[in-house]
């Protein structure tokens, strides 16, 4: 008896598979449909109501959950910022990308990115960061028609995750600078978190990360 390949075997099943969800059902398509990028770093996923958690209130994310899809099992590639956006854009791991830390490594050119290839479709690219960890220096404005990562240093001495700015500084930058871009990505440290019973001010709804170790439950890397 002829007996396949272990590979050709896997293969014919998922094909298989595929055709019989598929049967019945129209393709859904959206052609130039917008994309939208938001990458909050070092968030704990549980630390998030739409995870169950009660000590915080997110009433943004908890409507994009409830008219979109919610991930459970999402892991970063490596637990530093750099290395884990570029495989977020690139879609392969730090060994292929080249980028192994946040300092000191450049992506491959070889490794072609999102924004590169949405760009080849008609697409209009724009990035805006807030942290100096995603200079654009590092292959990460590959692709973007604009990409803002002018971040200084607010005092001397600062440690390379600390030069960063305000996640509404980068937008109101993003804003000023283009209104026209199809896919836009935005990288901030603070997310916009009210618990329960404080007061709504600007000052209350913004809560510092959490002290504790990330874990691999984690919905973002850790610089």
């Amino acid at each position: 008896m002829t007996r396949f390949p272990f590979r050709a075997a896997l293969a014919a099943a998922i094909a298989a598979a595929a055709l019989a969800c598929g049967r019945g059902r129209a393709r859904l398509e959206f052609p130039k449909a917008p994309v939208v990028l938001i990458s909050v770093d070092t968030l704990r996923a549980d630390h998030l109501p739409a995870f169950g958690y009660s000590g915080v209130e997110t009433p943004n994310l908890d409507a994009l959950r409830k008219d979109g899809v919610l991930f459970t099992s999402a892991y970063s590639q490596v637990p530093l910022t750099l290395p884990s956006h570029t495989s977020l854009l690139t879609g392969v791991y730090p060994a292929e990308t080249g980028v192994r830390d946040n300092l000191g490594f450049h992506r491959l050119p070889s490794v072609e990115t999102l924004p590169a290839l949405l760009k080849k479709h008609g697409y209009a690219t724009g990035g805006a960061v807030s942290s100096i960890v995603l200079t654009g220096e590092s292959g990460m404005k590959d692709g973007f028609d604009l990409y803002d990562d002018a971040i200084e240093a607010t005092a001397p001495g600062l440690g390379l995750g600390a030069v960063q700015r305000a996640g509404a500084d980068t937008e109101k930058g993003r804003r000023g600078r283009s209104s026209r871009s199809s896919i836009s990505t935005s990288r901030t440290r603070r997310t916009t978190r009210r618990s329960r019973g404080s007061p709504d001010t600007p000052a209350a709804r913004t809560t510092a990360r959490s002290r504790r170790p990330t874990t691999s439950s984690d919905a973002s890397s850790r610089s």
